[in-house]
């Protein structure tokens, strides 16, 4: 985990500054303030949209890999005297910038329907899954003309390494399950792990156009919230340490402590429950 730490420490900023040069190339371009304009003013008339909810909900399961145990790791590795609300908040609003800064790279094509022969908008939606990423972006770099193909290449480079260090942190789960729990030695249990999260990789790829947007929606809107709740169950009813919090809190009457006890064992799983029952049925 160091290893991903010292690579995202030093990479990270680099497609950061990316993101951030390729939004002032975009504002310069004809259309983008109308683009901008039609992303940043929101419809309130939304707020109350079930779907809007269990959709936002849904990336952020998927973003900060909650739902598949990434944060749990990442969390095992913290130091015991880190203030965890502190760290809450911090993780939370980079994310939110980060995903600002990611889709205003589309305030230029989403003021029409196509773009340089690229359709941007399917059934008066905007598109969405891998097409973004895989269509759209592609189209910004060739209108830069030959130094597109260098920031492409540097771009998707960054973005590829990005995906790594989550899929690493999510393959650490079942990889720590076999070396505790089925004492497989554990450089054996990473190639077993690793070996499967290929074939399943090598099988998207394959049958893309059919797969892929059906597994993300199966993940970021079923599979997430449902692993989450059970997360939130099995911590803040069952594990030991949970428990324990609580009897904590009580025994020295921490306001803090109760109040996050509180959220941990009612709020969260009520939320989560109400996110798969609108999902499921």
């Amino acid at each position: 985990m160091l290893g991903i730490e010292r690579w995202s420490g030093r990479l990270m900023p680099i497609l950061l500054l990316m993101l951030i040069s390729l939004i002032i190339y975009i504002l310069q371009q004809d259309g983008a303030i109308e683009g901008l304009t039609l992303y940043l003013i929101p419809d309130f008339s939304q707020v109350t949209n079930p779907k809007l909810i269990i959709s936002a909900m849904g990336q952020a399961f998927f973003s900060l890999s909650i739902g598949v145990g990434g944060m749990m790791v990442y969390g095992s590795y913290m130091k015991r005297d880190q203030d965890i609300g502190k760290l809450v908040i911090s993780i939370a609003a980079l994310d939110t910038v980060i995903a600002f800064l990611g889709f205003t790279h589309y305030t230029r094509f989403i003021c029409s329907t196509t773009c340089f022969g690229q359709e941007v908008f399917s059934g008066g939606h905007l598109i969405g899954e891998g097409q973004l990423i895989f269509q759209i972006l592609p189209t910004l770099f060739r209108s830069m003309g030959s130094i597109g193909l260098i920031v492409a290449f540097v771009f998707f480079t960054l973005l590829s390494i990005a995906a790594l260090t989550s899929t690493i942190s999510t393959t650490e789960v079942p990889v720590s399950y076999l070396v505790e729990d089925k004492k497989l030695n554990r450089n054996r249990a990473t190639w077993l792990v690793s070996g499967i999260v290929l074939l399943a990789n090598l099988t998207l790829i394959s049958f893309f156009d059919v797969l892929f947007g059906l597994v993300v929606q199966l993940l970021t809107t079923i599979l997430q919230p449902l692993m989450s709740l059970f997360y939130f169950i099995v911590i803040g009813w069952i594990w030991q340490r949970g428990n324990r919090l609580t009897n904590i809190a009580t025994l020295q009457n921490d306001v803090k402590l109760k109040a996050f006890g509180f959220y941990l064992r009612f709020v969260c799983p009520i939320l989560l429950l109400i996110v798969f029952i609108n999902v499921a049925f």
